[in-house]
């Protein structure tokens, strides 16, 4: 999801030939379905946590292959990027609720510390203008 994030302009300006006075849109419609996905993580969550989990991961799999096979295509670029933030987006609640689940005194603190660690080695990971 990060990867799309960051490139979106790139991808919606070379790749789909989107004018880049759409780009407000383009990135307004991926946060709306980061929203939509909040939402619908929690609530398939109070159904199922490990299974909202499971099919979350499958479908940002199939959703960010799709988008990088269809980027081309204007209309199937933001459908997929849509889809792409809210199925990105409803694994947050759903891995808080595990979390949660499996123990209750740590809270958030393995989700953050994760994210955090993760921070810190892209940090200093080369980007693509070093190499």
């Amino acid at each position: 999801m990060f990867a799309i994030y960051a490139y979106i302009s790139h991808i919606a300006v070379d790749v789909t030939g989107l004018a880049e006075s759409a780009l407000p849109i383009v990135v307004l419609l991926f946060g709306v379905g980061g929203l939509l996905g909040n939402f619908v993580g929690g609530w398939m969550s109070d159904k199922s946590v490990l299974w909202t989990a499971l099919v979350a991961m499958a479908l940002v799999a199939v959703f960010m292959t799709a988008f990088g096979l269809f980027a081309h295509i204007p209309w199937l670029m933001i459908t997929l990027l849509v889809l792409v933030g809210i199925s990105a987006s409803s694994l947050g609640p759903t891995l808080q609720t595990h979390l949660i689940d499996v123990a209750p005194k740590a809270r958030s603190s393995l989700r953050r510390s994760t994210i955090r660690r993760s921070m810190r080695r892209t940090r200093w990971a080369p980007s693509s203008e070093e190499w």
